[in-house]
């Protein structure tokens, strides 16, 4: 393949996973997000909780758990909660099943969902800073195409 084919390549491949990151297909099953992450609760009134939202197409029963990066429980936001249809919100303040506040890290999110098509799960990762490590910049995106590197050209 010679040079320019192999850039004419990538470049597509570039253009096609930039355009399915610009229109996400719908889904059609239970979303769940995580919104205000990472987040530090020490009390002044900053970033002090992240709220977790799940979008039900259907009633289910809902069970939503915090787990560590090692896997292991922290705290349950829901155990069992019969939910109908729709939009759901719990926040969590960073705090483990005690009441202490939890180390700096990442955390998942992981929500069990129970309905008539069956049992379904979904995760979403969280992390507790003390500040921002990056700065927000929504659409910042850099792709570099570093072509010579897949073996004999043809």
């Amino acid at each position: 393949m010679t040079h320019g084919r192999r850039l004419a390549v990538a470049l597509a491949l570039v253009l096609a996973v930039a355009g399915s990151w610009a229109a996400p297909a719908a889904a059609a099953g239970p979303r769940l997000d995580v919104v205000g992450s990472p987040f530090d609760p020490d009390g002044d009134g900053v970033r002090e909780q992240v709220v977790v939202r799940l979008k039900l197409p259907t009633a289910a029963t809902v069970s939503i758990h915090v787990r560590d990066f090692d896997g292991r429980w922290v705290r349950s936001l829901a155990r069992d909660a019969a939910l109908g249809a729709g939009d759901h919100e719990w926040s969590w303040n960073g705090r483990s099943h005690t009441g202490a506040r939890v180390a700096f890290g990442p955390y998942r999110v992981r929500a069990e969902i129970v309905n008539a098509a069956g049992t379904s799960r979904r995760s979403a990762w969280v992390t507790r800073a003390r500040r921002i490590p990056y700065k927000v910049r929504p659409g910042a995106l850099t792709v570099a195409i570093d072509p010579g590197h897949g073996g004999a050209a043809d």
